[in-house]
């Protein structure tokens, strides 16, 4: 039987062995554009990703034309979180994709 401190222990590392190997698999499987930013925003700030690879996956973001309303949601928080602001030319790209999804 197990005692209560091994299974917090293993309760506890458990997630950490999850992520890591998450991490490794986040960019290689089918996530939308949108969870592969906030994916390659945790790996850069954790040193797992260099810099031009993360400008790829933001730059897949930018490009993405999101299906829904809510995508498109998901899409505009991405963009603008933590201060972030597109060129002009992305914030055009946008409205036209919202006009869209609300026509």
């Amino acid at each position: 039987m197990t005692d209560r401190r091994a299974f917090l222990t293993a309760a506890l590392v458990a997630p950490v062995a999850i992520a890591a190997t998450a991490d490794a698999q986040t960019f290689t499987c089918s996530l939308d554009p949108v969870d592969r930013y906030w994916a390659a925003t945790e790996a850069v700030n954790h040193h797992r990703m260099d810099e031009d690879d993360y400008i790829e996956v933001i730059h897949d973001l930018d490009r993405w034309e999101p299906p829904t309303p809510r995508d498109f949601l998901r899409k505009y928080l991405a963009q603008h979180d933590d201060g972030g602001c597109p060129t002009a030319e992305r914030r055009e790209i946008m409205i036209a994709q919202a006009k869209k999804l609300l026509a």
